[in-house]
């Protein structure tokens, strides 16, 4: 009650998947829910990637990503230098898709039943991490990039099963309070409807304070 965010904002519209996510997913040690030692961590493909765990180019706790002007420039460099192929580290990146889920219903409204598919995405925690704006652009441009493709390719499968909505409501991801650039957002939503425009999608915005 006291985030007053998006992402609680999106998760609190259907309670009972959230309940859900929070206590009975499986973790990638096979509990059900996270612990604080066994979190879902949608950069462990992409750190895996980069050997992260040798390089400690950042690290991730909570859902939350830190690392310093020196390791990220560091990582800055060999991806200019063509270390790793763009499109493998944006295959790399994972985000949670919750399929089918019931939206609450309003008081005025106790019987109409709404089902929707959510994507779970985050982007960098820039503001909450020492390293600046200029310093994790590149792997919050290869986040966000990733993301919003995966959201708009996952509308598609949904429109072409027969069985779900062709429209993706689509949120600034990683702006406001995490810090990315408002211009590395638009670029990465641009970038995926690029992508996906040979489909038939319906792609609006839905931020939740402003635009």
């Amino acid at each position: 009650a006291l985030d007053h965010t998006q992402g609680p904002a999106c998760s609190l519209a259907c309670p009972a998947a959230t309940v859900y996510r929070n206590y009975f997913a499986r973790t990638p040690k096979g509990n059900e829910g996270q612990r604080k030692d066994d979190q879902i961590n949608n950069l462990d493909g992409l750190e895996e990637l980069v050997d992260n765990k040798t390089n400690g180019f950042w690290g991730t706790k909570n859902g939350y990503t830190n690392s310093t002007a020196t390791k990220l420039a560091t990582f800055n460099e060999l991806c200019e230098a063509g270390k790793w192929e763009r499109e493998d580290l944006l295959a790399a990146l994972k985000i949670g898709l919750h399929l089918d889920v019931e939206v609450i219903r309003t008081h005025e409204d106790q019987n109409s039943v709404q089902r929707v598919n959510q994507a779970f995405c985050s982007g960098i925690s820039i503001s909450y991490s020492n390293a600046g704006p200029s310093d994790w652009e590149t792997v919050a441009r290869i986040v966000l990039d990733a993301t919003y493709e995966a959201t708009l390719l996952a509308t598609a499968l949904n429109a072409a099963s027969g069985k779900g909505s062709n429209i993706a409501l689509l949120t600034f991801i990683g702006g406001g309070v995490f810090g990315n650039d408002m211009s590395w957002i638009c670029d990465s939503i641009g970038r995926a409807c690029a992508i996906a425009a040979h489909y038939d999608l319906d792609v609006r915005i839905a931020h939740y304070r402003n635009i």
